[in-house]
């Protein structure tokens, strides 16, 4: 009785630990994504004020050159500072940028007086004090401010990779412990119970003895090529988390076809009211390019549609096929679906592992937008989908 109630507690402890190493995945991957979004910003606003320095050095060494205008040059040299302190106050808003805006922003006004000066030195025919200023002072005044923006750069791209770097740590002892733990839970789950000793029979009517070689013939140990390998499904969980292009995610589906005992896997993300395939492994891309729809008579679209897995029994020559959905926070995102090698059975076993998988291909392929699924060109649809449908 004690094992009936054990078993479905951990099932259900199994899915609870999937959907929080989901949500984990989501959130952290959120973090990365703001930091380098602030990374980028800081590397736009830097940029700016150091090419609006550049050229406010040029326009005051203009004034100088021979056969340049004055007035144009005065006119550009105002539209400049203002744009610049208008750049500063947005620098002023990024996190930490205290220190460079205090650098920069006396320069700024050193600028202006240095335009003033140089324009009434002009106006009185002195040209050489007007050139001292354009060339040198303002060369000097820049050269402050041109460095604290370039060291401040440097500390916030630094920061954003420390940050990146942490948090993918957090992920991989993350995934690592929710392997060990799914691991650990199923081989308690699925674990035989002792067989009870009966009571001995008085001896002109007891059975027989059952030997182990009996016991074995009553009940055969499953072949080699039907156990999971976990080894190889943790592996493949933390490839899924370090995957960052399309040929990384391709050797995670590698990993996890390997683990699962499947010739090839797909997955599917649903965009409207069609199915395309994002990523795969075992088939040639160029048989994927044909979307499903939502109403398809298969066991992709079927899954899509239901948001419950399907798994179909291998019959004859045709492989066993599984297909689970990839819930995320909006609803089912789409599918993962994979199509068995000769022998492996499509138990709950294999669809229970690549649920995890789906799980977190959610935040690997979630941000896919719906004009990178749409560009795949129509050819032929999937063989898994064609044997299984």
């Amino acid at each position: 009785m004690l094992h009936r109630i054990v078993r479905p507690v951990l099932v259900i402890l199994l899915i609870l630990t999937g959907i929080a190493s989901a949500g984990f995945l989501w959130l952290s991957g959120q973090q990365i994504a703001s930091a380098h979004r602030a990374a980028v910003l800081a590397d736009a606003r830097v940029d700016a004020l150091l090419a609006g320095l550049s050229e406010c050095r040029a326009a005051l060494q203009a004034y100088v050159a021979p056969g340049q205008s004055v007035t144009t040059w005065a006119q550009r040299s105002a539209a400049l500072q203002t744009q610049m302190t208008d750049d500063v106050a947005a620098l002023e808003g990024l996190q930490g940028a205290g220190p460079v805006v205090a650098a920069v922003r006396p320069a700024l006004a050193t600028l202006a007086k240095i335009d003033g000066r140089a324009r009434e030195y002009l106006r009185s025919g002195d040209d050489l004090m007007a050139a001292d200023l354009a060339f040198n002072e303002a060369r000097e005044t820049t050269a402050g401010a041109t460095e604290a923006l370039h060291g401040w750069r440097a500390a916030q791209q630094a920061s954003a990779a420390a940050t990146a770097s942490g948090i993918q740590f957090q992920q991989m002892v993350a995934l690592g412990v929710g392997v060990v733990a799914w691991a650990l839970s199923l081989l308690l789950v699925w674990k035989r119970p002792a067989t009870p000793v009966l009571a001995a029979a008085p001896v002109e009517t007891a059975a027989p003895a059952t030997t182990d070689t009996q016991l074995d013939m009553a009940f055969p140990v499953a072949p080699t090529h039907s156990v999971l390998d976990l080894p190889v499904a943790a592996q493949a969980c933390g490839a899924f988390a370090m995957a960052s292009d399309s040929a990384q995610l391709k050797a995670a589906l590698g990993r996890g076809a390997e683990a699962i005992g499947a010739k090839g896997v797909v997955v599917w993300l649903g965009v409207g009211e069609e199915l395309f395939a994002v990523a795969s492994h075992g088939y040639d891309e160029r048989h994927l390019r044909r979307p499903i729809a939502r109403n398809a008579q298969n066991v992709t679209a079927e899954a899509w549609r239901t948001g419950e897995g399907v798994a179909v029994a291998a019959d004859g020559d045709a492989p066993g096929v599984l297909v689970v959905p990839m819930a995320g926070s909006a609803g089912c995102r789409g599918v993962v679906s994979a199509e068995l090698l000769p022998g492996r059975p499509a138990n709950t076993d294999r669809q229970a592992l690549l649920s995890m998988f789906a799980a977190q291909l959610v935040g690997v392929v979630g941000a896919a937008t719906p004009a990178t699924a749409a560009a795949q060109a129509p050819a032929t649809e999937s063989a898994t989908v064609e044997q299984a449908s």
